[in-house]
């Protein structure tokens, strides 16, 4: 199984946004790519294990409204706010 290590920023923290950019499309798989509201649908899920937090948090990625592009965030992210 591949991995990276996103490194947290204070914006991350504070925003509660991981810039997933460097990754790359093809590193996630197509289908975890989601609407741009939950309402029009999301993706299918994928499990993240974050060191430190008991239960793994499932989400997925939604795209860009306009231009259907990821957003490169998680749509799930409130366990990152401090």
């Amino acid at each position: 199984m591949e991995s990276h290590i996103i490194h947290l920023t204070p914006a991350a923290l504070k925003h509660g946004n991981l810039n997933l950019s460097r990754c790359g499309k093809d590193f996630f798989p197509s289908d975890v790519f989601g609407n741009s509201s939950r309402s029009k649908g999301i993706g299918t899920p994928i499990i993240l294990k974050i060191e430190g937090l008991g239960e793994p948090i499932k989400t997925d990625i939604p795209t860009d409204k306009g231009t259907g592009r990821p957003r490169w965030i998680f749509r799930e992210r409130k366990w990152l706010k401090c």
